[in-house]
Parts: C-alpha cells; structure tokens; sequence
C-alpha cells in the first residue's frame, strides 16, 4: 500500500518546486529534442562562469529522453515530466535495500531490526521529494551510495567507487562535502583500525611510518578514481559551455565533420597535429561556490534566519525524526565516554558517522543565510 502511495506522488500534478524542472528536464528536453520554447536557468545560463554540471541533469533526465527519442517518442508534456519520475521512482526501491544494508551495519545479531523500508515509505519526503528530479535529490542518493559503500568490506574496487562518488557529489553540489566529511573520517578510522589490529598481531607495536604508508596505498584508488572522475566532468562541462573546444585541423569540430571515432581517440591523430583544443576548463562547483559566497547573489533568492534550518526545515523533512535524531547525538556522546571494545566498538563507530553525517551537514548549512527545507533532503537516510 505504501509503495503504491509512492508511485501515486510520481503522477501528481504540477510541482514541488520549479527548480525540479528547472535543474534537470529544462535543460536537457531543450538539447535532446531541440525544443525552441525553453527557459534555460541561471545556473545555467551564466555562460562565463556556469554554476551546475551538465553532466547529473543528463544523468537523471537526458539519458531517458535519448532512449524516448531513439524510440520515436515525441516530446509531449506528460512524457517529459514522467519519464524521469519513473526512473527516481525505480532508484528509491534501490535506496530502501542500502538502507537496510546500511542499518544492519550498525546491530548486533540479537537485536531486532528496524523496518527501515516501512520507515522511509511513511516519509513524505522521501515518497515526494526523492522522485523528483532536484539536484538535491541525486546529493542525498550519492550520500546514500558512500554511506553503502563505506560500511560495505572493502575492496580496492569500493575504494574506487568512493572516489568517483565523491566526484559526481561536489559537481552535484558543493554541499556534498558537508555530509560526507564524517563518511571519510569514518572510512580512515575503519582502514586504519582494522590495518593496526591486523600489524600488531604479525609484528607487534605499531610504528608511525607504516601506518601512514599503509593508510596512503589504502587512499590512493580513491584519489586516482577520484580524478579521474573529476577531470572527465570537468572536459565534458568545458566543451557543453563552450569554454573549451576541439579542432580538428584548426576548425571547431562538430557533427557535421564526420570524423570517425577512432581518429578522435587515436594518439597518432593528436601527435600529428589533425586534433588539438583551444580555450579554458570550467569549475562549475567553484563557480557555484563563489556565487552563493556572495550575500548580494543570495539575496536575489531569499534571506533566511540562521536557525531556519533547525527550528522549521528539519521538523519539515523529517517529522517526529527530527526529535529522535537530538536524542540519539546525546546516546552516541554517552556511548563514547563508555569506550566500547569488539563489535560494540564497530557498531557506535558507524551511529557517530551517521549521526555526524546529519549534525554536520546541518550545522554548516545553517551558516548560508538562504535555506530552503530540500537542502537538507541528504539527512533522511542517515538519520534513520
């Protein structure tokens, strides 16, 4: 019943807010099906210093408007606002198996789990918000897959998925540093641990050089991953906007070239001179992060009391959660003071990442003067 009431939120008319059009399908039905009718936002629309990716809207809309397209699908209203609904729709059933995943983390094998699925389907937020296309919805599912990942064995493989999570967070939003700082603490204390036990029992007391050296090859798939992820964003922004641009024997390269795929990634043809690039390289979470570092930008979309986040945006979002999460920061604090040993230990450590995931983002969101309740749409999971 209550997953049918989510599918429900996906035929709901109208909108939550514009920006769920605005940041996503806008954009991409404009480019997909050459719309002319289009209104292209300012995030967007500042060509010189454009503040969002292209890379996540063509992620959550763009790639279902190619397949439609590819199929004969017209580009009717219904088509373009549905289409990608269905696919968030189809990712939320994904997010309610992580965070089971994620909660047994977290239990001992006694204890009685938790219906998270029940949980988070009783969450208007989570039905209505989570399938619609908002840049913050893909945040708080890229916090959902780290939080996945780092409570997951690791492998240099989960490694590496952290890093290019990291990637497509930050170009998502800036802010998805806030909620992942204590994820990545969270991760080095859990390699380091599990590396110091584990050099102890082979050679004794644990010296400083090794560790550090263990925790750096431990990083490093991460940090490669990361940019490589980081550079690929940057290249395919750079030549959306047009500050870079590919020449193929000194004119701009387009469609209508006809150079084949391979000469494009063939070596020979960029040591040979037949393709080379002009322009600059476009940063679009520093853009981002310079524009709302200014109050006067901020200003244009609205002044908020700082304590609007705590006193009216969280008890939006998450209901009765919102109490629960101040009683259970005060229960990890006390557990901390009990240090705990064995699994206990392993279990307190991810409550404090999830807990410090939630307090962190919210605390250094509530120091923006314009907050709107979805910023804090990446808290819902961890705080369950």
């Amino acid at each position: 019943l209550l997953l049918a009431l989510r599918a429900l939120c996906i035929l709901a008319p109208g909108y939550v807010h514009p920006d769920e059009w605005f940041q996503s399908p806008e954009v991409t039905a404009s480019d997909v099906y050459a719309l002319k009718e289009t209104f292209i936002p300012w995030e967007f629309a500042l060509t010189q210093s454009p503040c969002r990716t292209i890379v996540v809207p063509y992620a959550n809309s763009g790639g279902i408007y190619y397949i439609a397209k590819s199929l004969g699908i017209p580009p009717l209203t219904n088509i373009l606002v549905y289409l990608p609904r269905i696919c968030l729709f189809l990712c939320s059933l994904l997010v309610e198996r992580a965070a089971v995943k994620i909660s047994r983390s977290m239990q001992s094998k006694d204890s009685s789990s938790v219906n998270i699925p029940t949980l988070l389907s009783t969450s208007w937020s989570f039905a209505l918000l989570f399938t619609r296309t908002f840049s913050n919805t893909v945040e708080a599912l890229l916090v959902i897959v780290a939080l996945y990942l780092s409570t997951s064995p690791q492998t240099w493989a989960r490694t590496a998925a952290i890093g290019s999570v990291i990637a497509l967070g930050l170009f998502t939003r800036f802010t998805f540093a806030f909620y992942f700082a204590p994820i990545g603490l969270y991760l080095l204390w859990k390699h380091d641990d599990a590396w110091r036990t584990s050099y102890t029992k082979r050679t004794g007391p644990v010296h400083l050089r090794p560790r550090l050296y263990a925790t750096l090859v431990y990083l490093l798939p991460m940090l490669l991953s990361f940019v490589a992820t980081a550079t690929t964003i940057v290249v395919i922004d750079s030549l959306y906007f047009g500050h870079l641009k590919v020449m193929y024997r000194l004119s701009p390269l387009s469609l209508s070239h006809g150079v084949p795929l391979f000469t494009l990634l063939s070596p020979w043809s960029w040591l040979r001179g037949d393709l080379t690039v002009a322009g600059g390289l476009t940063f679009t979470p520093l853009n981002s992060l310079l524009y709302n570092m200014d109050p006067a930008n901020l200003a244009l979309h609205g002044i908020h009391p700082r304590w609007t986040h705590i006193m009216v945006n969280m008890p939006i979002i998450m209901g009765p959660l919102a109490l629960i999460l101040v009683a259970e920061l005060y229960n990890v604090i006390r557990a901390l003071a009990k240090v705990p040993v064995g699994a206990s230990r392993q279990q307190l450590a991810v409550r404090l990442m999830l807990v410090g995931s939630t307090w962190c983002g919210l605390g250094l969101l509530s120091l923006a003067p314009h907050q709107e309740a979805r910023f804090l749409l990446p808290m819902l999971v961890p705080a369950l």
